[in-house]
């Protein structure tokens, strides 16, 4: 309502402005269409003068020295000095006027008021008074032009003003509409996989085990599988509030920020310059790290920016968030699977045992609550831009619910045709759906257009985002 004030004030100020001219105008014009002969003297007469429609001497002689009134048309003027003028009637008689020849108004309709005299030859009018009839011609104004034309311009200025913003408030309306329903899944996404995780920590053998493999969950045998959490190298605070102070990085995702809850491990309190959910470091499970960046004013990485993007890093990159630069030191070599030991239950063979045991490999175990246990959504997974215009960028999948967009999103891409909010992936039952938000153009996974309902991904899956000029590869790590 405010908005729609702010705009209306001004255009009704112009609106105003406008019609003060047109009355200006109009009252300049009613002077200039009735002009006064004041270089004549004439008696004041009490008998109002007579109206006549022929001009003919016969006629003009029957009114003699009194006061007619004649509507005709004013033509050339019959002095050189333009103090005389004829008057065509619409009989076709005409009479010499004694009078001011009008600068604006020849070959227009006039209504003369004079005296009927004589010039010694024939019958004249010696005029007192004349003024235009209205509508009869001639050229208007152009202010008249102006001030209609301004007015025009204003109103449909005003009409389109009001439909854009009718448009607007339906489209921000939907908006809404689409982002509480996306809300919504979420919430309900998030409450099924809490019953879910609740289920397993209740039925879970182990004394710390908070994920159960693949393998174990698919096999009809009792046994279950956990992973104790891994420490794969650290960040070292070298400058900022936080210099000297060193940080666990696990396998998955170590977010960093200034919130002090669960999902943020490098906390960084003291500086005011960092965002509560600033960036992350993120392993996969082939071993490559890369940082995303998800803050107000950026990151960088060994002196480049990062903002609401996503690059490779190596131990020994500086990371610059806020007013600290943290340095990345990883006990895996580069591209080294990252993996661990699974224990099991006693009730599990020690055949069976070593056939499931995965290889390991020479990492530090850590009980540290400030790591993140990996997830399969830690580093299972990622998307491979293959076209379009962020062509080369690879996006690990870090997150149980990983969103997609042009805007404030997990995965953000540069293509104008993929809304701002495109499209989520979720992981339920070790699977990846893939779920289209209702966006403008649609998402294709392997030609196939995808709605609300999702679809599974498999490795190598092809998805098309928009109208068609990005392209994302899905690659699954752990795909059997």
């Amino acid at each position: 309502m405010k908005q729609k004030i702010k705009w209306m004030l001004p255009l009704g100020r112009f609106l105003a402005m406008v019609l003060m001219m047109l009355a200006i105008i109009r009252c300049t014009l009613a002077q200039d269409g009735k002009i006064i002969n004041d270089g004549r003297v004439h008696k004041v007469q009490k008998k109002a003068p007579v109206e006549i429609e022929s001009v003919s001497q016969p006629v003009l002689s029957l009114y003699k020295n009194q006061l007619v009134k004649v509507k005709g048309i004013i033509g050339d003027y019959a002095s050189p000095d333009k103090s005389s003028y004829k008057l065509h009637t619409n009989d076709g008689s005409d009479v010499i006027v004694m009078g001011d020849y009008p600068d604006n108004g020849g070959n227009t309709t006039w209504l003369v008021t004079g005296r009927v005299g004589s010039d010694g030859t024939k019958l004249i009018i010696n005029e007192i008074s004349k003024e235009r009839v209205k509508g009869s011609g001639g050229l208007p104004d152009p202010l008249l032009f102006v001030g209609g034309g301004l007015i025009v311009l204003a109103i449909i200025i005003m009409v389109a003003m009001l439909i854009r913003n009718k448009n607007e408030q339906q489209r921000l309306m939907m908006e809404e509409q689409i982002e509480e329903e996306r809300r919504k899944a979420e919430m309900a996404q998030t409450e099924a996989e809490a019953l879910r995780r609740k289920s397993e920590r209740a039925s879970n053998d182990g004394p710390g085990g908070t994920v159960m493999a693949g393998a174990a969950r698919a096999e009809s045998a009792p046994a279950r599988q956990s992973h104790t959490i891994i420490s794969v190298g650290s960040l070292d605070a070298v400058s900022g509030p936080h210099a000297g102070e060193k940080f666990t990085v696990a396998a998955g995702e170590t977010r960093i920020g200034r919130t002090q809850d669960k999902d943020c491990k490098v906390v960084l309190e003291k500086d005011g310059e960092v965002s509560g959910y600033h960036g992350s470091v993120i392993m996969a499970m082939d071993g490559r790290v890369s940082y995303r960046d998800e803050s107000t004013n950026g990151s960088l990485v060994n002196g480049k920016p990062v903002h609401h993007g996503q690059c490779e890093i190596k131990s020994g990159d500086q990371i610059e968030v806020g007013g600290t630069v943290l340095v990345l030191k990883l006990r895996v070599q580069p591209n080294q699977p990252v993996t661990t030991t699974p224990r099991f239950s006693a009730n599990v063979s020690p055949s069976q045992e070593s056939s499931r045991r995965a290889p390991t490999i020479g990492i530090e175990m850590s009980s540290d609550r400030g790591a993140a246990a990996p997830t399969m959504a830690g580093y299972g997974a990622e998307f491979v831009v293959t076209s379009g215009p962020d062509t080369g960028q690879t996006f690990a999948i870090s997150r149980t619910t990983t969103t997609l967009g042009r805007e404030d999103r997990d995965i953000v891409l540069s293509d104008l045709s993929i809304s701002r909010r495109h499209a989520t992936l979720t992981i339920h039952d070790q699977q990846f759906i893939l779920t289209d938000d209702h966006s403008a153009h649609g998402t294709k996974v392997n030609g196939q257009k995808i709605g609300t309902e999702g679809q599974a991904l498999s490795d190598g899956d092809l998805v098309v985002l928009g109208t068609g000029t990005t392209q994302l590869a899905f690659h699954c790590i752990n795909a059997k």
